[in-house]
Order: structure tokens, then C-alpha cells, then sequence
């Protein structure tokens, strides 16, 4: 592929032959948004990436196929995995605020302030109306509602036990799902804060991670790291098998026919997996050093985190160097696909830095059963 000018470069995948085009080329950290939010514009031709290049955590674009990169923001505080797309908006959190962005005009407005708090990722409800993050605050864990408008906020739960990664089904804001820490895991609320219910209470031996939902339906998928992946029904608490995999981050394909996964420990590339019949093929293969010492253990034989994410989003603190219980999260791929579900961006470090990389699914992987 010809590329316009930037730091972008093409290549392919020597093991699966898979168009691979690097977006970043700077030595610093620069990592796709989190894998349970959106990167792609809504016509896929831009995407949204968080870059330390300037010494600081700021959001940053660039074509999705290569080309100048332009600066997004200057903020003090940013939280890198905080950022959401919707269509020319990104959603984001700085220190202890909850903003929205502009990307054509690059207007910012603050959207609701919680002074002395600790806010998550940014997460956007079905008709574009609301956004959600955790908020911590001495000791204090809750789920926060801001409307996109401005105009007002509101807490949904708040109390002692530990939150993370709320997320809005696809099609209703009726509940959320959430996460504790380190069980029983899976969790969901209504929304005014009423029926505050645990979905399956795992135990020690069922290590329950990275949790969202299977296209534009309400069943929510998970990993049984490092066994398996899963689907829970919220509402019966049935759980499936889809696949005997390790998979590990984990995103669906807008129409839920497929969902990709990164892998460690061993790391088998990142894979495609067939929701309906588990079926799955390697994509690509990153080479992420994959760091954090909670995945190099066997918690099926009874053993817990030292540590806990109670801290969160304190866990994923930025810190430059150094692995820690669950990263540095810049040093895991991270995989999530396009609007149109037909690329998968994610992080490696393989080069040298922390990169963003954006994969072409060849056609015959996406018809494949």
C-alpha cells in the first residue's frame, strides 16, 4: 500500500500474511483507546489515539490508513484510556473532569466536575444522550451519569465496594454492567441505582476478567482466564462456552458475529473467533511483551491477586517502565474492530515503543465458519 506522508508504515504479518499498517512511528508511549471503547470515527477514516510524545498523556488523530497526525488536546491530567469516539466526537475524562471534544472544529466543553475525585473511561449510551464513568473519592467507589448536553449529572451507586469498567448495553440504557474486584465479578444496576445485582457469583478458582457485551445484544461475554471464553445471560445467569481458548481483552464485532481476543501465556496472536460455532483463526501476530505479573499464574488453583484493582483507574497510572500486577496496559494489544467490523486496531510494543497498528481482515477470514 502507498502511504501519505506521516510516520506510517505498511507491512504483512509473516505468519498470516494479514495487511498490517503501523499508524505511530515517535519513541514514546502511544496506544489505541481502550478496547471496550471506540477508536474509528463513524466512517472508520480517522481514529483517535492517545500519545505521550509531548511528555504527557493527550488525545491525537490520524487517518485510519496512515498520514499527519494531529494534535487533539493540551490538558493536564488526561486518563489515556478514557476516550470515546462518537461520530466528530470524542468523550474523555482529565483529572477530575468529564469533557467533550470537537474533532473538526476542536471545541472543548466541560461537561461535568467532580472536584477531588478520581475519574475511569468514558462510555456512551445508545441514542448519545449520556456518559458514564467511575468515580472515586477517599475510599468511595460510584458509577456516574453525565448527560452530553452539559446540563446535568447524577450518581447511580456509591459505597465501599470497588468498580470497574461500566458499560451501557447496546441497545437500552435501562441497566449497566460493571465489574468488581477481585470477585464475585460480574455485576449489573438499573439505572436509577435500584436492583444492584450480582450476575454469577464466581469463585476463588474462577477467574472471571474483561467483561462486555456480544454485538447489539445483552448477553454478556467474558474470559475464564486462562480457559475459556464465555457468555453469561444477565437476566436467567446461564453461562456458555464459546470457544476453550485463552483468550484474554476481548471485543465483538459490531453485529456480534465475531469477536477478536488477544492471547498470552502462550501468546497464539490475536484471533478471530466465530461467536456462534467457537471456531477461531489467528489475525496477526503483535510480539506485545504483555506485561503484568497476574497472568503469568494459574489462579484456577485457588490463588488470588496480591493486589486488587480497587484503586481503579489508579491501576493504569502511566508509569513509563516497570510491570506491575496488571501491566504497564501499553504493553497489551488490546483489540477492538472498526465501525464496519472489517479492521482491528490494537497496541504493540514490539517496535520498540508502544505503537497503534490497525489489521485488515482478509475477506475469506470474515465468510469462514
Amino acid at each position: 500500500m502507498d502511504l501519505p506522508p506521516g510516520e506510517a508504515t505498511s507491512a504483512f504479518d509473516e505468519q498470516t500474511g494479514v495487511e498490517v499498517v503501523r499508524l505511530t512511528n515517535h519513541p514514546s508511549v502511544n496506544h489505541n483507546l481502550y478496547y471496550l471503547n471506540n477508536s474509528f470515527t463513524e466512517d472508520g477514516q480517522s481514529l483517535v489515539f492517545t500519545s505521550y510524545r509531548a511528555g504527557k498523556a493527550d488525545l491525537y488523530s490520524v487517518d485510519s490508513q496512515g498520514g499527519p497526525i494531529t494534535r487533539l488536546t493540551d490538558v493536564e491530567g488526561l486518563f489515556g484510556y478514557s476516550g470515546h469516539v462518537s461520530g466528530s466526537t470524542v468523550f474523555y475524562t482529565a483529572a477530575d473532569t468529564v469533557c467533550k471534544l470537537n474533532l473538526t472544529t476542536l471545541e472543548k466543553a466541560v461537561l461535568a466536575r467532580f472536584p477531588g475525585c478520581t475519574l475511569g473511561e468514558c462510555r456512551l449510551n445508545h441514542d448519545g444522550t449520556l456518559i458514564l464513568t467511575t468515580c472515586i473519592k477517599d475510599g468511595e467507589y460510584g458509577i456516574v451519569v453525565v448527560e452530553t448536553n452539559g446540563k446535568n449529572w447524577e450518581y447511580v451507586i456509591r459505597g465501599q465496594k470497588p468498580i470497574l469498567h461500566p458499560q451501557w448495553p447496546p441497545n437500552h440504557s435501562e441497566w449497566i454492567l460493571y465489574a468488581s474486584d477481585p470477585l464475585p465479578r460480574l455485576w449489573r444496576v438499573n439505572i436509577d441505582g435500584s436492583e444492584d445485582t450480582c450476575l454469577y457469583h464466581n469463585k476463588p478458582r474462577e477467574f472471571f476478567v474483561h467483561e462486555t457485551f456480544l454485538g447489539k445484544t445483552d448477553q454478556v461475554i467474558f474470559a475464564h482466564w486462562p480457559y475459556a471464553l464465555k457468555k453469561i445471560d444477565p437476566y436467567s445467569g446461564k453461562i456458555e462456552t464459546i470457544a476453550a481458548i485463552n483468550a484474554w481483552h476481548i471485543a465483538s464485532s459490531p453485529d456480534g458475529r465475531w469477536i477478536v481476543c488477544d492471547t498470552v501465556h502462550p501468546d497464539i496472536g490475536l484471533r478471530l473467533i466465530n461467536a456462534s460455532t467457537g471456531h477461531h483463526v489467528p489475525l496477526c501476530y503483535p510480539q506485545s511483551s504483555c506485561q503484568g505479573t497476574q497472568w503469568e499464574k494459574d489462579y484456577a488453583a485457588g490463588a488470588l491477586p496480591e493486589e486488587s484493582a480497587a484503586g481503579a483507574p489508579g491501576w493504569e497510572t502511566m508509569k513509563i517502565s516497570g510491570d506491575t500486577l496488571y501491566g504497564p496496559q501499553w504493553t497489551h494489544p488490546h483489540p477492538s474492530f472498526s465501525p464496519d467490523g472489517k479492521r482491528v486496531v490494537y497496541c504493540s510494543d514490539h517496535p520498540g515503543y508502544p505503537q497503534v497498528h490497525v489489521a485488515t481482515i482478509p475477506e475469506q477470514f470474515i465468510t469462514c465458519q
